[in-house]
Parts: structure tokens; C-alpha cells; sequence
């Protein structure tokens, strides 16, 4: 992202940089409110349950339900650097042959 916002900057305007951080922003706002229990849309979703059952959720289930997905979004975050680690290095392997 950096690299992109770099380009942008230097090659177009500064207006595109500013437009290029105000997208990722934004992806990342709707990204947050996903359902996910872990995410505020996750809470948002908890609290919706709530308020229609009219009654607490069991807390042994929210833990239970909000570590599994803990360690999907940790998952996640390890796959997305790993393939940018190596697409990183793909490209420096092809940067040192020329």
C-alpha cells in the first residue's frame, strides 16, 4: 500500500494519494462492520440478539464463539503477510538476475 500511495503521489498528484487513502479508509470501515465476533459488526450483532431475546447471551458461548473467530482473523493476517513477504521476494529475485 505504501508503494502504491508512493507512485500515486509522485507520478500523478497528491489529490490521488489523498483519494487512494480515503478508499483504503473506507474499505476498511466497511470491513469492520462485517458480522465478524470479533469486528464491531460482531458486536453490533451480539447486542442485536440480545435486545430481540431479551436476554444476555451465555458468556461461555461469546468466548468460545469470539476466539474461534480470533484465530481466523489471526490466520488470515498471517496468509495476507505471507504471500506479501513473497511476492516481495519473487520480486527482488527478479530485480538481483537482471
Amino acid at each position: 500500500m505504501g508503494e502504491m500511495l508512493y507512485k500515486s503521489v509522485r507520478q500523478v498528484s497528491v489529490m490521488t494519494g489523498i483519494y487512494l487513502v480515503v478508499v483504503i479508509s473506507f474499505a476498511l470501515a466497511i470491513f469492520n462492520l462485517l458480522p465478524l465476533p470479533v469486528l464491531d459488526g460482531g458486536h453490533i450483532l451480539f447486542a442485536l440478539l440480545e435486545w430481540i431475546f431479551r436476554r444476555p447471551l451465555p458468556p461461555k458461548l461469546l468466548q468460545r464463539v469470539s476466539l474461534v473467530f480470533v484465530f481466523f482473523l489471526v490466520a488470515l493476517m498471517l496468509y495476507v503477510t505471507y504471500n506479501d513477504v513473497r511476492r516481495l521476494t519473487d520480486d527482488f529475485k527478479i530485480f538481483r538476475s537482471k
